[in-house]
């Protein structure tokens, strides 16, 4: 063994053999050499020890500045926790909502803008693309539930927080979490609810191993349309052995109801698709009758366009006039449920900075207004991936302005008494640490779909389905609408027709938009926000025009109506009912609503100047005959009086009142009715005015 130095004797004994010279014997060499190894291996020991302590107690000291400090600077109210189902506390229904920590690019520094350069890609195909974050489940009482809504700071270019309260944390929650699967979570809506979000399967029917992006949906979630970089299978592609990703090109997918999944994607060909060019899905209207792209152009610029369907094809792009189309970047567009207003990001002057939210209003002539900056909403950071759900009020979008979880995060505010609210944070689970963008939701409020990257995943970037299941005993506010759809036939024929479908806001006696039936299908599909009481007219030349009346209060939830629409042509004998002609209770009077329908008879017998009919009304069988009898007799004459005075000859119309002798439902069927609210809706039936062709001489 190597003897030891002198000066490691004398770091073994420092005192006693100070001053002292001494030679060690061989032994004596054996054994100082052993203690002085045991005493490095102590001091290791000691060293490890104190660094091992030492990062412990910074991170103590970073969870304490992360329960006290970052929440206060949180600026959206969040999150949902990534709590899975059977790990819930039994006590505790409600899991906690918790402020997530900001991972927001600091104002000094300029993120990198996601916004369409042009004539390049779509933008989501440049985000990043990491594994899903982690995110550690939370759980708390009701009571104490993190609330921080966001308020614009407009004097230093940020937002302030509101006030937060902390809460207590699983003690084991990372170890609760890999024990499971993170497929379920709760998130918060409306600031207060808790909602648990299913995230399904990668949608294998249509993913690729390509990025699969922005997919746009009709409102009722049965068809799709999305962007792709995946190879054309095509022989020219065969015979080059391409091994490169495509420029973007737009697929289709149909959800099939009897198999419950999505058909295979297709490509859709020219002219929506045009080889050699970025190809992109941007928006679909609610009935899918009208698909928005985004294309570059040969000179290097790229624009927004407008397809309309023709049956089973589709017309030539229409490029989008100014002021929503401009010489800078428009990369996202959505439309109202009405068609009147249209929302899209651009990066024009006049904004808050980077890609901002506008939106424009079409006049009564049908052009659009000068473009308006969202104020209430855009940061001086990007906004992308703007979404107007089919209920007209509830506005979704991504932004990496506000302090989140990652690059873009998806938020969504709601216009409440002519304002916007502050922008919510949809939460962990659904946003990741990387760019989350184009999140797109069903009519229903509780099926969306969005591109993401997950374990599961099939390529690059993956379309996913995410379901939010709302508690049974509470209302699903998430979306306040009436989904009308149907199709519209030849009632003696069968065959599909192509009508003119007028929505009518009777209390302002407005017409909302004219939309059309589809050609080869007679497909229809119409979003009634909550809060109106609708007129709906079916119109086709050579036809009785039918109605339709919906009254939707303000706080209705979800309904959807299907309903086959047969149309009649005008022969003798043909008749309808007038579905928007009300009268003051137990009088004949018309009430102001009613015109609007009048009217619609009025151009019927304008533009058909042979037609003679007879218009009738009808009670139900409460009440005397002989009174009923009177009373329709005075309702029917109201109305024929109407169109007299607006210039229809007198001896084109005829006033009958039939009372209570023709009912739609007989009173023995009623009686069968096992409810009052059944009964009070089969009098309603028998309660009506009808028109009737007497003579065509055509």
């Amino acid at each position: 063994m190597t003897s030891v130095k002198k000066k490691n004797i004398d770091a073994l004994f420092p005192h006693q053999l100070k001053n002292y010279e001494y030679h060690l014997s061989d032994e004596a060499n054996w054994y100082l050499t052993k203690k002085l190894m045991e005493q490095r291996r102590k001091k290791r020991k000691i060293r490890i020890f104190r660094i091992t302590g030492s990062f412990f107690l910074l991170l103590s000291a970073a969870s304490l500045l992360y329960l006290f400090y970052l929440p206060k600077n949180q600026q959206t109210t969040n999150i949902l926790t990534t709590i899975p189902d059977k790990h819930k506390f039994q006590s505790n229904p409600s899991p906690a909502v918790f402020s997530s920590p900001s991972i927001q690019p600091e104002n000094s520094s300029k993120a990198p803008t996601l916004s369409r350069s042009k004539g390049k890609v779509h933008p989501l195909s440049n985000l990043t693309s990491h594994p899903a974050n982690l995110h550690l489940p939370v759980s708390s009482s009701s009571e104490n539930t993190v609330h921080n809504t966001l308020k614009k700071d407009s004097s230093a270019g940020s937002n302030v927080p509101a006030s937060v309260s902390s809460e207590t944390m699983y003690p084991d929650a990372l170890s609760r979490y890999i024990e499971s699967s993170a497929e379920t979570f709760y998130i918060t809506w409306n600031t207060t609810d808790s909602v648990k979000v299913q995230i399904h399967p990668c949608i294998k029917e249509i993913n690729s191993p390509y990025p699969d992006y922005a997919p746009v949906i009709n409102a009722d979630g049965t068809e799709m349309y999305f962007t792709s970089r995946r190879i054309v299978s095509s022989s020219e592609n065969k015979k080059k052995k391409n091994t490169q990703m495509e420029k973007e090109n737009i697929y289709y997918s149909r959800f099939d109801p009897e198999k419950q999944k999505w058909t295979d994607a297709e490509i859709l060909p020219p002219p929506i698709n045009q080889p050699d060019r970025f190809n992109s899905a941007v928006a679909l209207s609610n009935d899918g009758q009208t698909l928005f792209i985004y294309r570059d152009d040969a000179d290097g610029n790229g624009d927004i366009y407008e397809v309309r369907k023709k049956g089973l094809t589709w017309s030539e792009p229409q490029k989008l006039p100014e002021p929503i189309n401009s010489k800078y970047h428009e990369s996202s567009i959505s439309v109202s449920p009405d068609g009147n207003t249209i929302y899209f990001t651009s990066n024009r002057p006049g904004g808050a900075g980077g890609m901002d939210i506008w939106y424009c209003v079409k006049d009564k002539n049908g052009k659009w207004n000068k473009a308006i900056n969202l104020k209430e909403i855009n940061t001086d950071k990007d906004e992308e991936g703007v979404f107007m759900h089919p209920d007209g009020k509830t506005l979704y979008f991504s932004s990496r302005g506000y302090k989140g979880l990652g690059g873009y995060d998806i938020y969504y505010t709601r216009l409440e008494n002519n304002r916007w609210i502050n922008p919510l944070n949809l939460g962990a689970g659904i946003n990741t640490k990387d760019d989350d963008v184009y999140f797109v939701v069903e009519a229903n409020g509780k099926n969306a779909y969005y591109a993401t990257v997950r374990k599961d995943g099939i390529g690059e970037k993956d379309i996913y389905r995410l379901t939010f299941l709302f508690p049974e005993n509470k209302k699903n506010t998430a979306a306040q609408l009436t989904l009308f759809k149907g199709n519209i036939l030849d009632k003696k024929e069968n065959r599909p027709l192509q009508a003119d479908i007028e929505l009518i806001d009777l209390d302002k006696n407005e017409r909302i938009t004219v939309l059309q039936s589809n050609e080869a299908t007679g497909s229809f599909m119409i979003s009634l926000p909550a809060g109106k009481n609708y007129a709906i007219n079916v119109r086709k030349e050579g036809y009785l025009f039918y109605s339709e009346n919906f009254n939707i209060p303000s706080n209705d939830t979800y309904k959807e109506v299907h309903k086959t629409i047969l149309l009649e042509k005008l022969a003798v004998g043909a008749k309808i009912v007038l579905k928007n002609i009300f009268y003051d209770y137990d009088k004949a009077t018309l009430r102001p609503e009613s015109k609007t329908e009048l009217d619609k008879l009025y151009e019927l017998l304008l533009s058909n100047p042979a037609l003679k009919v007879e218009l009738s009304a009808h009670t139900d069988s409460r009440g005397s005959d002989e009174y009923n009898l009177k009373l329709s007799q005075q309702r029917a004459q109201s109305c024929v009086d109407y169109l007299i005075s607006k210039g229809i000859a007198k001896e084109r119309i005829i006033a009958k009142g039939y009372g209570e002798q023709q009912p739609l439902v007989p009173d023995s069927e009623i009686f069968k009715l096992s409810s009052e609210e059944e009964k009070e809706k089969a009098h309603q039936q028998n309660r009506r005015t009808e028109i009737k062709i007497l003579e065509n001489n055509n």
